[in-house]
């Protein structure tokens, strides 16, 4: 396996710039999960809580992932069945567990519940993101003073200079 970084045409072998990279990459990461986190807890903020049942836990086409399928009788009355955007590997909820569920005032039938599946990977995501950020952070200092060499490669993916030889 090559330890190269491919940008643009360019290739470099300089741990300096693949810990840029990796910062960059690592930050991304963040506001991408960020911006998911963000997204769920607005629609919370703005949203009416209730109580909903888990009726079924559904499972995927393949028979290896569930789905948390709940009610809830919204202020008006009516009763919405709705099937949770997030699977598992296994069961979320025992059915006829009582759950907190939020919905949306203007679309009564739009609701998202509690998911412990959906709190674990928020985390997991934003521990990878600050792990690659460390790692890419330590490869840069320990190589802040190094010159990034970079080679023009052919459109082949092959270096003018060399074709991945061991140097």
């Amino acid at each position: 396996m090559s330890n190269n970084l491919f940008l643009f045409g360019k290739r470099t072998k300089s741990p300096k710039a693949i810990g840029a990279f990796l910062i960059i990459f690592g930050t991304v990461y963040i506001i991408v999960s960020s911006a998911i986190y963000v997204k769920d807890e607005v629609f919370k903020k703005n949203a009416i809580k209730t109580t909903g049942v888990v009726v079924e836990n559904v499972k995927s086409e393949n028979g290896q992932n569930f789905r948390t399928r709940y009610s809830y009788i919204d202020e008006a009355g009516n009763e919405h069945f709705t099937t949770g955007s997030s699977s598992s590997n296994k069961i979320e909820y025992e059915v006829g567990t009582i759950i907190p569920v939020y919905y949306s005032k203007a679309k009564p039938e739009k609701s998202i519940y509690e998911s412990p599946t959906v709190k674990f990977v928020i985390k997991l995501f934003f521990f990878i993101g600050f792990l690659v950020i460390v790692i890419g952070l330590i490869l840069y200092i320990k190589n802040k003073d190094k010159p990034v060499v970079w080679e023009k490669i052919g459109f082949s993916g092959k270096s003018k200079k060399s074709d991945y030889e061991d140097e």
